[in-house]
């Protein structure tokens, strides 16, 4: 049994939400030093016209350069460096405490209203382990309540005191069920992420399972005829040719060498053509047998003889046998779509057939175009 590691979660999948906990620490850090960095300045404008708030004109000065600095050291180390947010929220926390605590001070007399806000709201910006946020606040506490038996007026000592404490309880429970359900969020999350990309591979896998040739790798038959369709359908742009290459004498391999000699030349003549790099503008499938079919597309005719040059090459560069060398017979359907609502697919791949059959009947290991 797994044990539990971080509010309620195990290890595993800690890990597996912790990036997202780092990203949103990081955009606190950057958001809190932001807004605190503008509610200094504010108020050191203030203090400037407003004779109340002039005794406090250094402190916010003061806190309004450590913000701002805080910001822009936030902002220029970027999200990727930002290995440690946890310690930039400790330090911006600790800063604002700090702030209260000298506000508190000018008035030894009376309750110090913010530092007792900061001890419920503070912890509740970030998440991190039970432990480490219950000696952070209590560490904060014991330094506020040196603060208030040294210097804080006795009609109200006992009273801060037991606010303080009161407070600090409160914030260490509510902080473990702010961040146990914040972190069990983010978990969800990962986890709907993760099964949404687990649904997409199966999608991909269902899509190679029904569209592509086993033995081959290449698209197959009935994918050629669904993109032939969506031609018809004008859902995608028109080929320019059909190319159909057939194996010479490709029956003499299973005969001599035997069927998995005459698979491994179907698999290495695919991989040959896989190789042959022409920008996306031609598409194979195996078509049938010892049959394959390119589709090109935005194809300069005057290349074509250099494609059927290297389809010839690809052949000669499977080995199976050392007394074998492969030979293919091609056949070039160019496709002229004078009027786009005729299209007869079915018309095409004869044509190619038949350009094909010429293309051996004129001695094979040659390209025909019709």
């Amino acid at each position: 049994m797994n044990k539990l590691f971080y509010y309620g979660l195990t290890k595993e999948n800690y890990k597996k939400c912790k990036n997202t906990n780092d990203a949103y620490m990081i955009k606190t850090n950057k958001v809190l030093s932001c807004v605190a960095a503008v509610a200094m300045f504010v108020l050191f404008i203030a203090s400037i016209f407003l004779e109340q708030l002039s005794k406090f004109k250094f402190i916010y000065l003061s806190f309004f350069v450590v913000f701002a600095l805080f910001t822009i050291a936030a902002l220029a180390i970027g999200d990727k460096k930002y290995k440690h947010p946890i310690i930039g929220m400790y330090i911006i926390c600790t800063i604002l405490y700090g702030f209260g605590l000298s506000l508190a001070l000018q008035y030894p007399d009376k309750k110090s209203t913010i530092i007792q806000l900061q001890f419920v709201l503070l912890p509740l910006l970030f998440t991190d382990k039970p432990f480490r946020v219950s000696l952070y606040i209590l560490g904060i506490l014991g330094t506020y309540l040196t603060c208030v038996f040294l210097l804080q007026d006795k009609s109200i000592m006992f009273e801060e005191a037991f606010n303080a404490i009161s407070l600090s309880c409160l914030s260490i429970i509510t902080h473990f069920i702010i961040s146990n359900g914040r972190l069990k969020g983010f978990f969800n999350k990962e986890k709907y992420v993760e099964t949404i990309k687990e649904l997409i591979e199966t999608q991909d896998e269902i899509f190679l399972i029904y569209h592509t040739d086993p033995l081959t790798g290449l698209y197959n038959r009935g994918q050629l005829f669904d993109n032939l369709k969506k031609v018809s359908n004008d859902s995608i742009k028109s080929p320019k040719a059909i190319v159909m290459i057939d194996i010479d004498h490709f029956k003499q391999i299973n005969d001599t060498y035997g069927h998995l000699k005459g698979d491994l030349a179907l698999s290495e003549f695919s991989k040959e053509l896989k190789k042959l790099k022409y920008n996306g503008e031609i598409t194979f499938y195996r078509y049938g047998g010892d049959e394959f079919i390119a589709l090109i597309y935005e194809y300069k005719d005057e290349k074509f003889t250099k494609l059927s040059e290297d389809i010839h090459d690809a052949a000669k560069k499977v080995i199976i046998n050392p007394d074998y060398k492969m030979t293919v017979s091609i056949g070039v359907a160019y496709i002229n779509r004078d009027d786009d609502k005729n299209v007869d697919v079915e018309k095409w791949v004869a044509n190619a057939d038949e350009a094909v059959y010429e293309a051996k009947k004129a001695g094979r290991n040659q390209t025909f175009y019709k």
